[in-house]
């Protein structure tokens, strides 16, 4: 038997891990997926000659060596090991802990042309994923995503009868892995076939330009419907590779709010040259369009209140932006903290003055949660992770012991980010 340590942190995927790919690798190794925390016997080591690190994202590769700590496994002990995924970087960052890396899919070379991935039953939350593509057929620039991965899509039939499977374990939700739901090729067999089954389809992430293929079965698909944007700059969409026009996205966001109750709309911040000044003017627009769904009522004294008629939900969330080997945008300068501060502060009072947020805490950019307010060092650590070579694998076993959660603290990022060969700190 050998194994594959799936390397999400604990807080992460309290269900188990819903990384098709790690299936697929335990499928091809014929290996037992354990948990990174997990301490295996030594003597079920015996006979093992393979155990492989699946590293969904690159934080992960943070939890690689507590595995090799707390298993005392050496290179010395006659077994291969393997790293890959597609949170591991092309530059041979694990040269000093493993044998093999690879990037990306395992099982690419052997399906080239689709994905026959399992499905994953969650059953204590009662939900399933069906994974129905990989990459991205749009190859917007600063996207590692579909630049370092071919779009290749799942068989219709097979996705029939994997709902077919799903359906006779007695589970009706089922989640559509994709990163662009409406761009699946046979979108409308897919969604009549789950509506003949009864399933309730839970995701429909899409592309805007794409969407269009969605409006026929709107009233068939989740009432909250999350678009990725990049900018409300329309000039900027057109240079990174999403080239729809500002009247474009107006009428598919009139449609949706016409038959659904919300949007959530992904940005970006720190693409070079955007125009911020056309953000803030969408934030007002999209406002008044909420607005449309309500009513002007008189209170008891005379003064005027707005009533929904219907409760329009719009959110917008913020990530910086990356620039990756293996992008056409890999040599643009990364983000400036000073400016995004300045800019969180009035993105955050634009909000409140639009009806997006309640209350009047003010909010800045040392106390933004979430993709909202991801921190300098974080991101710097994130960046050493994508990029970095050979030189990070001392950090990678002395900086993080034990390993990481889905969040990682300003101070901790500090510790790898200053981290020495020769153990010296510097402040």
């Amino acid at each position: 038997m050998n194994y594959l340590v799936d390397t999400t942190p604990k807080d992460a995927r309290n269900q188990g891990s819903i990384n098709l790919g790690a299936e697929i690798v335990a499928d091809m190794k014929n290996a037992k997926i354990v948990k990174w925390w997990e301490t295996v016997d030594l003597s079920d080591l015996v006979g093992v000659d393979w155990i492989g690190f699946n590293v969904y994202y690159p934080t992960h590769l943070l939890n690689i060596y507590p595995f090799f700590k707390n298993n005392f496994i050496r290179r010395s002990n006659g077994i291969q090991l393997a790293a890959g995924g597609q949170g591991l970087p092309e530059t041979h960052i694990l040269s000093e802990l493993v044998d093999v890396e690879f990037y990306g899919e395992l099982d690419f070379e052997r399906n080239k042309d689709q994905i026959l991935s399992n499905p994953v039953i969650d059953r204590f939350g009662g939900k399933a994923a069906i994974e129905i593509s990989r990459g991205c057929q749009m190859n917007c620039k600063f996207c590692e995503y579909s630049h370092k991965h071919k779009h290749r899509e799942k068989p219709i039939e097979l996705v029939r009868s994997q709902i077919d499977w799903v359906d006779k374990q007695g589970i009706r939700d089922i989640n559509f892995m994709s990163a662009n739901f409406a761009g699946y090729k046979d979108l409308g067999e897919l969604i009549d076939y789950a509506v003949s089954k009864n399933i309730r389809i839970l995701n429909c992430d899409s592309c805007p330009i794409f969407l269009p293929r969605l409006f026929p079965y709107l009233k068939f698909l989740p009432k909250y419907i999350k678009i990725g944007i990049e900018s409300f700059d329309e000039n900027t969409r057109s240079r990174i590779g999403k080239p729809f026009a500002d009247d474009f996205l107006e009428d598919i966001l009139d449609r949706l709010l016409s038959e659904i109750n919300g949007v959530h709309l992904y940005l970006i911040y720190g693409l070079l040259g955007d125009n911020y000044d056309s953000w803030f003017r969408w934030l007002e627009k999209i406002a008044e369009k909420r607005k449309a769904y309500s009513t002007i009522q008189k209170d008891l004294f005379g003064g005027e209140y707005r009533l929904n008629d219907k409760n329009i939900r719009i959110e917008f969330s913020i990530t910086n932006f990356e620039p990756c080997l293996g992008t056409p945008f890999e040599k643009m300068p990364m983000v400036d903290f000073d400016k995004k501060a300045k800019f969180i502060e009035k993105w955050a009072e634009a909000l409140i003055a639009n009806g997006y947020r309640r209350g009047d805490k003010k909010i800045e950019y040392k106390n933004a949660r979430g993709r909202f307010g991801r921190k300098e060092l974080t991101y710097m650590l994130l960046m050493a992770l994508k990029n970095g070579g050979p030189e990070l694998t001392q950090e990678l076993k002395y900086t993080f012991p034990n390993g990481v959660g889905r969040s990682i603290k300003e101070e901790d990022a500090a510790k790898f980010l200053l981290y020495k060969e020769d153990n010296e700190i510097l402040i």
